[in-house]
């Protein structure tokens, strides 16, 4: 009887003891489960809050595609006092334009902020090597450019090498190309630019043997450039898909005094300082700016017109915060082509 007194209590307590096992299990298991619920909702959240960030994006792009549209309609020239120059400033964007409202009554309005930056008014890469040729004057001007940005213009024969490995060689008739090719090397007027022309241009293959440089951080993977040098060059430069003439309404200063090859740096200020009073119509009237006899601004190399516009946005919605740049081509009045997008 005693046995069976005290066999009472202990299988009791064993009872409570598995009880309250089982809750804490069932309470674990729960959380885990709320938490794993809680996460799914946040993931579900932030895809929508990055789906609606696109729609607004879109809208962004096709917006600017329409304001440059609407300027090649209304003007034959392009210059920085144009409205497609005047950059946004954080505005908030009604949900409709998202393709939808708000996720819900917390979020944060969406904003979005941006600028169309005329890439024509750049120093073109690709306008050194045209054809996968080096063009010698340009060659000379991309080593005055890096001089006049506080960098030894030796960094131009890494990089011209960097740019031949990446362009296709165009084939040209019988006795053209080797004919182009010899010039290019020899005619270059400075050290730096003479060895690159003829050493790399010669092994230039049909084919590209390297990336191509589209940003001004690509410049990292050429020998001899640090972020000094890629940070300094940045706003000056651009890779476009293909040669084309430097707009003289939009050229910084530092541009212009590297292309013209008579022009200083203060000298070219001065020239800017007086475009940006008057912008002009043609090349006659930069020419008249300049030096009338000169004659330094040629068509073949210069503009008062753009077709290439890189729009650079930020979209910010709720935890998301996107940013993007997308590079336009204008073709003519109507047609307004995206090239590329990256967005980080």
């Amino acid at each position: 009887m005693l046995k069976r007194a005290l066999q009472g209590p202990r299988q009791r307590g064993a009872a409570i003891v598995t009880a309250l096992l089982i809750v804490a299990l069932a309470t674990t298991i729960v959380s885990a489960l709320f938490a794993r619920q809680s996460a799914t909702v946040r993931t579900i959240e932030n895809r929508l809050a990055i789906t609606q960030a696109r729609w607004i994006e879109r809208a962004a792009i096709d917006w600017a595609r329409v304001i440059l549209r609407q300027d090649a309609r209304s003007s034959s020239t392009d210059h920085l006092g144009e409205p497609w120059a005047v950059p946004v400033a954080d505005t908030r964007v009604d949900a409709s334009v998202g393709a939808g409202g708000a996720l819900d009554s917390g979020a944060t309005p969406a904003t979005l902020s941006g600028q169309i930056l005329d890439m024509q008014g750049r120093f073109n890469l690709a306008n050194v090597v045209p054809g996968g040729r080096v063009d010698p004057v340009e060659a000379a001007a991309l080593a005055s450019l890096l001089t006049l940005v506080g960098q030894p213009s030796s960094l131009a024969e890494p990089l011209i090498a960097r740019l031949l490995a990446a362009t296709p060689l165009v084939k040209e008739a019988a006795g053209g190309g080797a004919g182009t090719g010899a010039g290019a090397g020899t005619g270059t007027g400075t050290g730096t630019g003479t060895g690159t022309a003829t050493g790399t241009e010669s092994a230039n293959s049909s084919r590209p043997t390297a990336f191509p440089i589209r940003r001004a951080a690509d410049l990292l993977t050429v020998p001899g450039f640090d972020a000094v040098a890629v940070a300094a060059l940045e706003p000056l430069i651009v890779m476009l898909p293909r040669a084309a003439p430097v707009n003289i309404n939009t050229a910084s200063a530092e541009v212009i005094a590297a292309r013209t090859g008579v022009m200083d740096l203060p000298q070219a200020r001065a020239f800017v300082a007086t475009r940006e009073r008057v912008p002009f119509r043609d090349l006659t009237d930069a020419n008249q700016a300049y030096e009338p006899q000169a004659q330094i601004f040629k068509a073949e190399r210069w503009a008062v017109t753009s077709a290439w516009f890189l729009v650079r946005g930020a979209v910010r919605y709720d935890r998301i915060e996107s940013r993007s740049d997308t590079l336009l081509e204008r073709k003519g009045r109507e047609l307004v082509e995206l090239v590329w997008q990256d967005r980080y």
